[in-house]
């Protein structure tokens, strides 16, 4: 058998030779990993807030040109838009999650319905 394969006990706590180095290793790699997804993350989040701002600014152009009521409701959703991109900007992806947790308990049916019209417009999509 091999030195590093060998356990030794000492008292009460055992030692294996090579063991911590291992664990280390396996700890850096996996906050390396997480490092990564994190900015991963932080950059998804930014192109998202940037394309939402994008169709904001899309649709109340769209707007200025109509009158009425389509001119009112390019507004209302260029609006909504735009807090949509700043609250992407603003949170970070555990925020939204505990939001997203949050809003699922206390309208549940909203989000089933959410969630049906979401993958109804995702299947269409993708065909």
């Amino acid at each position: 058998m091999q030195e590093r394969d060998r356990t030794y006990r000492s008292g009460e706590s055992t030692f294996t030779p090579g063991r911590d180095d291992a664990d280390e290793m396996m700890q850096e790699s996996a906050s390396q990993a997480a490092d990564k997804a994190r900015e991963q993350a932080h950059q998804a989040r930014e192109r998202a807030a940037s394309a939402v701002d994008r169709a904001a600014t899309e649709i109340r152009e769209r707007a200025q040109r109509q009158d009425g009521r389509t001119a009112e409701i390019g507004v209302k959703v260029a609006d909504r838009l735009e807090s949509t991109s700043d609250y992407l900007e603003q949170h970070d992806t555990s925020e939204m999650l505990d939001d997203i947790e949050k809003y699922v308990r206390n309208h549940p049916m909203q989000a089933v319905g959410a969630a049906a019209v979401g993958g109804f417009v995702l299947a269409r999509i993708l065909r």
